[in-house]
């Protein structure tokens, strides 16, 4: 069985939003990460603190999560049941992707669906790619200013599988965004509180 460290990173003008998170999922405050900048800044600075915090001896996956989100009822035991099923992919935990209802999405066989992009709302990564890949990323884009879109590139180039999910475990609620306030508001209505799914099954649908 993988073993999970979960870590919520954000800012202080969000701190009701992180502690309705922490509370929820059983995290004390050495696992919240802040941006201690004056005056703030790009996201992958806190990004970084959160991803690359010391990793407790026998964790195989890392979850990170931001400050503006709202996590599914049963959220851990779901997300350790997917690490068990699909191991080795990086995970989006909010489908961007599928902001709307899709006729085609009716009826999936599988809860697992390849994800086309990152949201660092929510990422699953294996521990053991995490330091391969914020190396790579500090190599050829020093000046990444998010995670989620560089995760997303590192994967593309070593051929590392994500996956996301429908339903959603991680809801994005944070409508106005405080690194970029013109962002539109960016949900999925694939969230469910209480997703009822066969999280073992090892299909991958499109």
């Amino acid at each position: 069985m993988n073993t999970l460290d979960i870590r919520i990173f954000g800012v202080h003008e969000r701190e009701r939003m992180l502690e309705v998170t922490a509370t929820k999922l059983g995290i004390d405050k050495t696992h919240i990460h802040y941006d201690d900048r004056p005056n703030g800044g790009s996201v992958m600075y806190t990004a970084k603190k959160a991803w690359l915090a010391k990793v407790p001896t026998g964790v195989t996956h890392r979850v990170v999560l931001q400050d503006d989100i709202a996590v599914c009822n049963d959220a851990i035991e779901i997300w350790q049941e997917m690490a068990d099923t699909h191991p080795d992919v990086i995970f989006s935990l909010c489908p961007f992707q599928y902001p709307r209802k899709q006729v085609e999405l009716d009826n999936l066989l599988t809860p697992y669906l390849e994800a086309n992009t990152m949201s660092a709302c929510g990422i699953i990564m294996p521990v053991k790619y995490i330091k391969p890949c914020f190396d790579w990323i500090d190599e050829h884009y020093p000046d990444a200013k998010e995670d989620d879109f560089y995760i997303e590139r590192w994967a593309e180039v070593h051929s590392v599988r994500r996956l996301t999910t429908i339903p959603a475990t991680v809801q994005h609620i944070g409508d106005k965004s405080v690194y970029t306030p013109t962002a539109p508001i960016r949900r999925t209505a694939y969230y469910e509180e209480n997703p009822k799914v066969d999280w073992d099954n090892h299909m991958i649908g499109i």
